[in-house]
């Protein structure tokens, strides 16, 4: 388990990153994540982006994976993985995304990741209308020299380790 001021401070070197990043500044629609215990922590991304850009957070019902826009106002909700999840409307203009953050449990410096093993995002990001920039989210002690792939695994277009 990691520290609590370890989360704290990935969370704040994200949210440095992020904001030096041409990519996420001229992006429009983001779509992230909520971290679970042992992911990079998004929740400042979320309160201090959330005015500015439309924000998405994936929601998993069965065995698909959908996305919903976030909003500060909005209440969550633990889900179906009890990850906290936006309950309005599924985004379904999904051409308009302009960039992606994945989270992940190891990648590589090729643009492979290592999930949870259900290839939730993987089939996401697989779907034609999804032509956003993709970039890994993880600690810099995820990244390993190299990640087994299997032919349905998306490769990321970039890496963010803190």
């Amino acid at each position: 388990m990691l520290s609590e001021s370890r989360l704290t401070l990935a969370a704040g070197r994200l949210l440095a990153c992020l904001q030096k990043r041409a990519d996420f500044s001229s992006a429009k629609v983001v779509m992230l994540y909520c971290a679970l215990p042992d992911e990079v922590p998004t929740m400042g991304v979320l309160k201090h982006w959330g005015a500015q850009k439309q924000l998405l957070l994936p929601v998993v019902e069965g065995e698909e994976m959908y996305v919903k826009t976030f909003t500060l106002e909005e209440q969550m909700r633990h889900g179906t993985l009890n990850i906290l999840e936006p309950q309005g409307q599924v985004f379904s203009a999904l051409s308009t995304i302009d960039l992606i953050l994945v989270p992940g449990l190891a990648f590589d410096l090729r643009g492979h990741r290592c999930g949870r093993g259900k290839g939730y995002y993987d089939r996401f990001l697989a779907q034609p209308e999804v032509q956003a920039k993709t970039i890994g989210v993880g600690f810099d002690f995820q990244c390993l020299p190299d990640i087994p792939t299997d032919a349905h695994d998306v490769v990321l277009d970039d890496l963010i380790l803190v």
